[in-house]
């Protein structure tokens, strides 16, 4: 599952939730939720793991059967388009999946800044 490789990659390099959690620019909590298979990863979050260690989380298969969310309706991996988003991106140059990164933090951000001026407004 992809939990345990995000944990097994994590312990790999000796730091903690925490640390490794910086190192890629998400949550402690998140890295905590995706370990415990509670959580999948966004593309964004398979692509900086890959940029950062090198290590493609989905490997050469793709998701297995079992990768796919506890709880409500146990959520299969986005049936694959998450996958073949992280491939797609994975085939970029480096200057290019930057640019990418950067374009879905700036969605993210946007997204965050109407949902707070709704809730004011």
């Amino acid at each position: 599952m992809i939990g345990d490789r995000l944990k097994k990659l994590r312990e790999s390099t000796g730091l903690d939730q925490r640390k490794f959690s910086k190192t890629i620019k998400i949550s402690a909590s998140y890295v905590c939720q995706i370990e415990k298979n509670k959580k999948i990863p966004s593309p964004r979050v398979f692509l900086l793991i890959k940029s950062v260690y090198g290590v493609d989380l989905l490997g050469e298969q793709g998701p297995e059967e079992s990768d796919r969310v506890s709880g409500a309706g146990s959520i299969y991996i986005a049936d694959g388009i998450t996958a073949r988003i992280v491939t797609m991106l994975g085939d970029l140059d480096e200057e290019t999946r930057r640019d990418v990164l950067r374009y879905t933090e700036d969605k993210k951000l946007l997204k965050e800044l109407r949902s707070k001026q709704r809730k004011r407004g």
